[in-house]
């Protein structure tokens, strides 16, 4: 959307998977955005064609919606309140746990990402739960890697379920 506003025209997927690539490459997360205003970072991407696109802040305002998703038009939970509405759901004994030991993997790997969650959680719990929300650097491959351990386990048939269990219900 933020390409569309400069004049770019984005339709065929192979121009999807170019901004899909600026968005990997250029983009970050905001740590602060309620304390002074980070200095414009300009930053560019060559295109295939060798032409140069500047950004400024289209490289911290692609990742807003992550945290305040009526940017973009949708009304669903941000990261920030997915967090805390899961740990809502399980059992009262764990949910501090859970709020204090946060792991961010999966595709969202940018910049600044976990701090700012961290920041985000600080300012919507009480001050009595500290959250640590970390990002390792190959969380990328972390579902990838979990799966591979319990198909390695030795009861592995034990936790899944068969074709006809699964049509019966």
């Amino acid at each position: 959307k933020l390409l569309t506003e400069r004049g770019y025209s984005i339709t065929t997927t192979a121009e999807r998977d170019i901004v899909r690539n600026i968005v990997q490459g250029t983009c970050h997360v905001n740590a602060n955005p309620y304390g002074k205003d980070e200095r414009e970072k300009n930053s560019s991407y060559e295109l295939p064609d060798g032409q140069h696109i500047q950004f400024s802040s289209e490289s911290h305002r692609a990742l807003e919606p992550y945290f305040l998703t009526s940017l973009i038009g949708i009304e669903c939970p941000t990261v920030v309140e997915a967090i805390i509405i899961a740990a809502g759901r399980s059992p009262v004994t764990h949910r501090k746990h859970l709020l204090q030991n946060i792991l961010c993997v999966g595709s969202i790997n940018y910049k600044n990402f976990s701090e700012r969650v961290a920041l985000e959680l600080s300012r919507m719990l009480s001050n009595s739960i500290k959250t640590r929300v970390v990002q390792p650097p190959g969380g990328k491959y972390s579902a990838f890697q979990g799966g591979s351990s319990i198909s390695d386990h030795y009861q592995f048939e034990l936790f899944g379920i068969t074709k006809d269990m699964y049509d019966a219900n």
